[in-house]
């Protein structure tokens, strides 16, 4: 009977060794695959499968457009009233420099956000105005870098 314990007692230990090494191996093996904190575009590609890749090699560049930073200026004497988190809508519009007209469908979209930067600093050219940054959500993927916007900044709203 005490025999008869033992082998219990060993396979139990046999057993809980097996489950260490699965999970071992486990995590061994998805330390080579890669995942993504977010779905995005890939923009370049450093390496290609089957390549050597050592811990913080670039791999890809991946660029995410559902979300998109709004930059624009506002004039010294308003900036007083804004504050980080206030709403924003930003709409395109045709730019001065350009002979043909935006499609109706980027025209009528209005993207709404909120402000996340208002920089220190004036602009040490020109006008006397401030840099602001807003984050707003990119539906239908209209949002465009080079495009022409304006931006409208609702100081009514609390952060």
């Amino acid at each position: 009977e005490q025999h008869s314990q033992l082998q219990i007692e060993q396979a139990d230990h046999d057993r809980l060794i097996a489950v260490l090494d699965r999970n071992f191996a486990t995590a061994e093996l998805n330390t080579y695959y890669l995942a993504a904190p977010f779905a995005g575009m890939i923009t370049r590609r450093f390496k290609r499968a089957g390549e050597a890749v050592r811990q913080g090699d670039p791999v890809i560049e991946l660029v995410s457009t559902a979300t998109m930073k709004i930059e624009g200026r506002v004039p010294l004497e308003d900036v007083v009233r804004l504050k980080l988190g206030q709403a924003v809508t930003v709409k395109l519009a045709d730019s001065e420099d350009q002979t043909d007209e935006l499609p109706a469908a980027f025209k009528a979209a209005a993207f709404k956000g909120r402000l996340v930067y208002i920089d220190p600093g004036v602009s040490p050219v020109g006008k006397r105005d401030v840099r602001v940054w807003a984050e707003v959500a990119n539906q239908d993927g209209l949002l465009r870098h080079g495009l022409t916007a304006v931006m409208s900044i609702d100081a009514s709203t609390r952060p």
